[in-house]
């Protein structure tokens, strides 16, 4: 199995370094990777945060890019789920994948966080 890091993915989305895409181009081209919570995550904060991408623009991107055929992930669902969620609401990403996790595949989440406890028990 093979791993992607959060700068693999920066490099190849934003191409903002000519040899660094290339490489994450060819990674990404010719490799089937794994891509984890903690890494779309941390994806998530870069791009809205440090590159300051609106979050409909940065979820947008992430999910095209997570519907790529050798792009693997712990819960497709959850994930596509967790984007709309931080689109579309004042939650933070973490948090929206905690409630997508709650909503679609129906675990239990406790928190003293109050909008990720109105997430997670209403219809949003």
């Amino acid at each position: 199995m093979n791993y992607c890091d959060t700068n693999i993915i920066l490099r190849y989305l934003l191409a903002d370094n000519d040899e660094l895409f290339a490489r994450a181009l060819a990674i990404l081209e010719e490799k089937t990777v794994y891509v984890s919570n903690e890494v779309l995550a941390e994806v998530v904060y870069v791009l809205t945060k440090t590159y300051q991408v609106p979050k409909v623009d940065a979820c947008k991107t992430l999910d095209l890019f997570c519907q790529k055929a050798n792009v693997l992930l712990q819960d497709e669902k959850v994930v596509s789920l967790a984007l709309n969620f931080f689109a579309e609401k004042n939650i933070d990403f973490v948090d929206a994948l905690l409630c997508a996790a709650s909503k679609s595949i129906g675990v239990q989440v406790f928190s003293f966080d109050k909008k990720l406890n109105k997430c997670v028990t209403q219809d949003w």
